[in-house]
């Protein structure tokens, strides 16, 4: 259960972390479900199979946590985003043919508009603004995640699914790494939260992606998406995991 990476967009959906695993655990049916908002969580988990040693994986948070301040306050306080007005096919033909009209630079202007080195108040402000802006972001995160009943009505039926189901594991994959540093110091954060909103039994596991996806550059596809050779990693990563804890199940 998770996000857009349980259908492994952008790739082809047999590209996917959870199609590897059928492919590695045979008489396993593997069940997809993707785009799930993390408040959703209760509408799936209510009809969850009780078979024995079966395993849920849930890939939530990459949607929630943002280091974008109008994203984070539509996540965290309901804020919706202003829509941007979109121009007419008339007005965007009167632009493109006010731009082709417009005068170009000489070749003197063109030799002068060279790239200027930032000032180093310049570098000290643009720092400044982003940490004050990850502050803010993060505080929003951490005061509506922690405080917010509808967070943690999900967390409760999360903790009450692993005590009524204890041969199910359940494997909890913590908010993805990205190609952004603002982004992925956020997840970071996120995965915290939701470590410490669940509850220790013997058949949860946290997974901290951050470790698992390791020099995650050449694991993504763009700035977010994991390419073929991340889902593999993290598909073998899994199946290791789960091997070792249904044994350690089966012995308890």
């Amino acid at each position: 259960m998770g996000g857009c990476h349980v259908l492994g967009w952008p790739l082809q959906e047999n590209q996917s972390f959870p199609a590897i695993l059928s492919q590695m655990w045979p008489g396993y049916t593997t069940e997809k479900v993707a785009n799930l908002p993390f408040t959703q969580l209760h509408e799936f988990l209510d009809d969850q199979r009780k078979e024995e040693e079966a395993v849920v994986v849930f890939q939530l948070g990459n949607y929630e946590f943002s280091s974008d301040l109008p994203t984070a306050l539509q996540h965290t306080v309901g804020l919706k985003r202003r829509k941007k007005s979109t121009p007419s096919v008339e007005a965007a033909d009167k632009t493109v043919v006010a731009g082709a009209t417009a005068s170009q630079p000489s070749a003197g202007e063109a030799s002068s508009m060279v790239a200027k080195k930032p000032s180093l108040a310049g570098v000290l402000l643009y720092q400044l603004s982003w940490r004050l802006r990850c502050v803010i972001v993060a505080g929003l995160y951490l005061l509506t995640w922690l405080g917010l009943k509808k967070h943690e009505a999900a967390f409760t039926l999360l903790n009450a699914a692993c005590k009524t189901n204890p041969d199910t594991l359940f494997i909890f994959l913590s908010p993805f790494p990205t190609q952004g540093a603002s982004d992925t110091l956020i997840r970071k954060l996120g995965g915290w939260i939701m470590k410490r909103r669940l509850h220790n039994h013997d058949n949860l596991l946290f997974v901290d992606t951050h470790v698992v996806l390791v020099g995650s550059q050449a694991l993504f596809i763009d700035n977010s998406h994991l390419n073929a050779e991340g889902h593999q990693v993290l598909a073998e990563y899994l199946s290791n995991i789960y091997s070792r804890s249904i044994h350690n199940l089966a012995v308890v």
